[in-house]
């Protein structure tokens, strides 16, 4: 509880000017004025403690997740049961990016009308992609004679994921080095990259271009479909590095990666690497809101100054043998992990 001297000092002069007064001209009507000065002091501190008592705060966002250039539309609710305003409000919070950290305090003003639920809405702007928290310090409210401030502590946080766009990116060929194909074996997108041809049929509305077998369809003059026996194991990674400098690039070469790979039906897994746990956290991708999630994961990822430190530990650590898409910045890279760990 903060005390206000000032103030208070300059009320008990004007009580003492008053009663100057009232010995001087002694009059009825200063004696009353008197009286009530003395006593209101009184019946505020008491409204004051009466209201702050039923005072509730409530902080959250009205979007889940935005994209990069988008409004993030925070609320701020102050409930207040009691039947007494509060007209000397200061809400504090901090609000930051955790690409661009900043630990300003910020401060807004606004009066908590009694009964009901006030709202107020925080319009902010987004400039680069990444966790995008506001964090709630305190609020602090004043009495009407502003003798006292108390400060209600907030332990409210608001984290929105602000999505990079993405752009158009040239992804590598994923297939696996290998000395050639078989007429009846293709790159196939949801298995291992290379799995064999299960059976073939006759061609229904729907099915991909890509599943048609050519060389069949065009000597029974009829379209046929391969319909292709997907193995389980995995052999397709995304790497992204979390290069300090170059983070806002590999955020949008990343989700643009994802997004590809997710239209072309590969079954694929992001890799992130937390340098300051020295360790790996695999993601595989089934559905499309897990592109989301990814880079939710991504953007908790501690920063580094390297340009290969997640692919260098990946190797040297032994991670799973695949064919691994490093992406950092707006470059991406084809690594086989096969050939490289020997």
């Amino acid at each position: 509880m903060k005390k206000h001297w000032f103030q208070i000092i300059g009320y008990l002069l004007g009580i003492l000017i008053l009663w100057a007064c009232i010995v001087i001209f002694q009059q009825p009507f200063l004696l009353m004025l008197l009286f009530l000065l003395i006593i209101l002091p009184c019946l505020s501190i008491w409204l004051f403690h009466l209201a702050t008592s039923k005072c509730t705060v409530r902080v959250y966002s009205e979007v889940s997740a935005v994209e990069n250039g988008n409004t993030v539309p925070i609320v701020l609710e102050c409930r207040n049961d009691s039947f007494f305003p509060l007209f000397t409000c200061i809400f504090a919070f901090t609000l930051q990016n955790f690409y661009k950290p900043n630990n300003t305090t910020h401060k807004l003003s606004l009066p908590i009308l009694p009964r009901r639920t006030n709202t107020i809405r925080i319009p902010v702007d987004t400039a680069y992609c990444g966790m995008l928290s506001l964090e709630a310090r305190a609020l602090y409210v004043s009495d009407y004679l502003h003798f006292l401030t108390k400060e209600i502590p907030l332990e409210q946080k608001v984290q929105v994921p602000v999505l990079p766009a993405t752009c158009s990116v040239q992804i590598p060929s994923t297939a696996p080095v290998t000395d050639g194909m078989e007429e009846f074996t293709e790159s196939d997108h949801k298995g291992n990259l290379s799995s064999d041809i299960k059976e073939i049929r006759e061609y229904r509305p729907g099915d991909r271009l890509q599943r048609i077998h050519w060389k069949l369809s065009a000597k029974l003059d009829d379209l046929l479909v391969k319909e292709m026996a997907h193995t389980t194991i995995l052999s397709l990674v995304v790497l992204p590095e979390c290069n300090r400098e170059q983070i806002q690039d590999t955020a949008i070469v990343l989700r643009s990666v994802m997004e590809q790979l997710w239209k072309r039906e590969e079954r694929f897994e992001v890799c992130l690497y937390n340098a300051a746990a020295c360790d790996f956290s695999y993601f595989l991708i089934t559905e499309e809101s897990q592109i989301t999630e990814v880079l939710i994961h991504f953007f908790y990822m501690p920063l580094y100054d390297g340009v290969d430190e997640a692919k260098e530990a990946y190797f040297a650590s032994a991670q799973k043998s695949a064919v691994i898409l490093q992406i950092c910045g707006t470059g991406l890279k084809r690594l086989d992990s096969e050939t490289i760990i020997g």
